[in-house]
């Protein structure tokens, strides 16, 4: 596991870091993702012991919103979340619980 702090989401600089299935709407395929936010940026890696992401999504400005997407990918725990000059992004986490953190997280930057 990463040597990081994890700070609640009332600090100014968020840091999470957890386990979560990912979509981008280019692709067809899931894909499990370990993934960080470290302040303003989504850094998606392979899993936890990788040292480079494989993808990085600038959240501050870019996103637009974040909804639940269960009717739209018949999936329980997934959600959306739209940018601003890309496609939409899915996700679903493992539990309810994840799942409202992650939103909430990442849920600060819609604009």
């Amino acid at each position: 596991m990463r040597n990081l702090y994890n700070y609640p989401l009332t600090y100014p600089f968020i840091h999470l870091d957890k386990y979560a299935t990912v979509q981008p709407n280019v692709q067809q395929f899931w894909k499990r993702r370990f993934f960080e936010l470290r302040g303003k940026t989504l850094y998606l890696f392979r899993d936890e012991t990788d040292k480079l992401p494989i993808s990085k999504l600038e959240l501050d400005g870019q996103v637009t919103g974040v909804t639940d997407a269960q009717s739209e990918v018949l999936i329980l725990n997934s959600f959306k979340v739209d940018f601003r000059s890309s496609e939409p992004y899915y996700f679903f986490s493992d539990d309810k619980k994840n799942k409202e953190l992650i939103v909430a997280a990442i849920g600060r930057y819609a604009k």
